[in-house]
């Protein structure tokens, strides 16, 4: 709590002085809210008495309004503090920035023509919960920059501020910065976050009433390595890939042809179609849920419908490449190229 007083002496119209008087008002500042908890007053000397008068109203003005209070068994008949009855409401709330001011200024009740002009007493800013725009975000792979703004303090100094970060709108916090501007860092990458600005002024934290979301980027699938396993007329393509965190396969596509133009395509790992003893050129394009895509690039020769040499009686062997399909399985090469003939 807080304690202001005023002075002011007892005049007629004519200026005249009677006596004087001090008020003393106690009051607490809480969240943009001033309460009155009491008001009492006495005489300053010894002058004139005893002045007593009842249903006093006084005036309470704010940021955003004003209101009044009213006192009861009011006294200055003493240079001691007398306590006055406070009547109706004692709590009055503002909005905005600025001081809340008491007025007193009374008319002397025995004593026609006398007043009491105390003015206007500062009682005081109250402290109430800052106002903060909702945060403005740029975010990478496993980090994002933001900025916002404290639109209104909430009638103290900011002490702290920041950005929290959420996995949902808006629940517990896993990461967070200080500050009005700066880059937090150690984000998972392909994952989506909720920003919250807040501002703390030494009694109260205001947070933006939006929480924009963004997701951290990734880097494209990689494809490790190719491996090709050609027949005749097909080629089965054994691809190894790797995703970056929270990525997996989306869409794969092969394209193919005797030159590095292609020409041709499939979504297919098997490439049929294809000629004997012809050397084909194809490009791997993996795409993951994320929409990124990585390539490999590479090339292979179908089978060749070669013939076979031999000789059943001892004579001359010709050596020729063989490759044999057994109950139509793919075709594989004879190692040695020789064949035992019984």
């Amino acid at each position: 709590m807080a304690v202001v007083s005023g002075e002011a002496p007892l005049k007629n119209s004519g200026g005249y002085v009677w006596g004087g008087a001090i008020i003393e008002i106690t009051y607490t500042a809480g969240n943009g809210a001033i309460t009155i908890n009491q008001i009492r007053g006495k005489a300053a000397n010894s002058q004139g008495g005893p002045y007593n008068y009842n249903s006093i109203t006084h005036t309470l003005t704010y940021p955003g309004g004003t209101g009044t209070i009213t006192t009861r068994n009011a006294t200055f008949n003493s240079t001691s503090w007398q306590t006055w009855t406070l009547d109706g409401t004692t709590t009055f709330y503002g909005s905005g920035s600025g001081a809340f001011k008491f007025t007193l200024s009374s008319s002397f009740p025995t004593i026609p023509g006398y007043v009491y002009d105390f003015g206007t007493i500062d009682i005081g800013t109250p402290t109430y919960t800052p106002s903060v725009t909702a945060p403005s975000v740029s975010a990478s792979r496993t980090s994002v920059s933001y900025s916002f703004s404290v639109t209104d303090s909430g009638g103290a100094a900011i002490t702290s501020s920041g950005v929290d970060l959420s996995l949902t709108s808006f629940g517990n916090v896993v990461a967070s910065g200080s500050g009005t501007s700066n880059t937090i860092n150690g984000l998972t990458p392909n994952t989506t976050y909720y920003a919250r600005s807040f501002a703390f002024n030494g009694s109260y934290t205001g947070y933006s009433s939006t929480y924009p979301s963004f997701r951290t980027t990734g880097n494209p699938p990689v494809i490790t390595s190719v491996s090709e396993a050609p027949t005749l007329d097909s080629c089965t393509l054994t691809i190894n890939v790797t995703y970056d965190t929270n990525a997996t396969w989306a869409a794969g596509l092969v394209e193919y042809g005797t030159t590095q133009s292609y020409g041709s395509s499939t979504p297919s790992n098997i490439i049929q179609g294809l000629n004997s003893g012809t050397t084909y050129y194809y490009r791997v394009t993996i795409t993951d849920t994320e929409g990124r895509s990585g390539t490999y690039t590479s090339s292979f020769t179908t089978l060749s419908d070669s013939k076979v040499f031999y000789s059943s009686a001892g004579g001359s062997f010709v050596k020729r490449k063989l490759y044999i399909s057994i109950n139509g399985d793919a075709y594989k090469l004879v190692q040695g190229n020789k064949i035992n003939i019984i």
